[in-house]
């Protein structure tokens, strides 16, 4: 009878150390997994990004650009970049850990890739194509910049300074000037290409995010075009301080129904200039939503509310996905390319 009671002892010790470690898994797992207002505010950052492509012949000056446009030439093309060609553009990211259960961000943050993707246009038939467009485009604008000037120059012969509008004119004469020589030496550069011979073509990627431990320059980990998301991590792979990583729940939620989103609301009407480098913190402040997406995962109010990149909760706390071009997308479609 004593050695029956010594072993049920023993179960009973045995049961309650298994329900403890069953509690303190339950325990960790919701504190992992689920996650208060203030840590899905801390979640987001700003991100900016600025997107420009380069051509590169054996001799003579390089050619910025900003991509192909319908008819087949070169968008905003130039020999130096300037404010209209390095435009930003700002969307939101979320600061992601890799593994579940494991704090294992490493300076990591998911966005929405940048519209523009590559392209395979500038090679062999198409790179000519491209040249000769581009080319009589700017001869085009060329005729029309210089007929703009002589009207100008024609009006300053006439009057003095003392009539009205005078200066003004004549600021706006000096400015053509300007743009007939930038336009003269860019078509000259670009019938120096040979049209056989395509030159080296790039895209360039500069992004900086911002958070409220300050700015940060990021470089591209990771791109999947087909599901429009890229992977930034930080340039000495350390999570900034303050932010708040998240892992996505382990099973499948539905897209549909009432969720939470944390996002900048009006990014879209902020102006376009670059982010500071001195500045403190960020020009909105990151809130949750509530937001209850239709059966189509299409979020009601698209981007003018909730930009791109901006992650998705239940109404729990359980980071579940995340919103591209208006649309909620479920995380396991992104947990195999973390």
């Amino acid at each position: 009878m004593k050695q029956k009671r010594n072993w049920r002892g023993k179960g009973v010790r045995w049961v309650a150390a298994v329900c403890l470690l069953l509690a303190a898994a339950a325990m960790y797992g919701w504190w992992h997994f689920f996650y208060s207002r203030e840590e899905m505010e801390r979640s987001v950052a700003l991100v900016e990004c600025i997107r420009y492509e380069t051509l590169t012949p054996t001799s003579g000056q390089q050619v910025f650009f900003a991509g192909i446009g319908p008819d087949s030439s070169l968008v905003l093309p130039a020999l130096a970049p300037d404010s209209t060609l390095m435009r930003p553009h700002r969307k939101v990211g979320w600061w992601v850990n890799r593994y579940p259960l494991i704090p294992s961000c490493h300076g990591t943050l998911l966005t929405e890739a940048p519209s523009g993707s590559w392209h395979d246009t500038l090679s062999g038939k198409g790179w000519r194509q491209v040249r000769l467009r581009t080319i009589q485009n700017l001869e085009a604008e060329h005729r029309r910049m210089k007929k703009q000037l002589t009207e100008m120059e024609e009006y300053l012969r006439v009057h003095s300074v003392q009539d009205e509008g005078y200066t003004d004119i004549a600021e706006r004469a000096l400015q053509q000037r300007g743009s007939v020589a930038r336009t003269a030496a860019l078509l000259l550069q670009l019938r120096r290409f040979s049209p056989d011979v395509p030159p080296v073509h790039r895209v360039h990627y500069i992004y900086k995010v911002m958070t409220a431990g300050g700015n940060f320059v990021m470089k591209p980990r990771a791109t999947d075009t087909q599901q429009g998301w890229v992977l930034l991590q930080t340039a000495d792979e350390q999570t900034p301080p303050g932010v708040q990583p998240l892992s996505p729940l382990p099973w499948a939620v539905a897209t549909k129904g009432e969720k939470l989103v944390a996002s900048y609301p009006g990014l879209l009407f902020l102006p376009s200039h670059p982010l500071a480098s001195s500045a403190k913190k960020a020009p909105v402040q990151a809130v949750v939503i509530p937001v209850h997406f239709r059966r189509d995962s299409i979020c009601p109010s698209g981007e003018v509310l909730f930009p791109g990149g901006s992650p998705v909760f239940t109404p729990t706390g359980g980071f579940v996905g995340w919103i591209s071009d208006g649309r909620f997308i479920s995380h396991p479609v992104l947990s195999d390319k973390l």
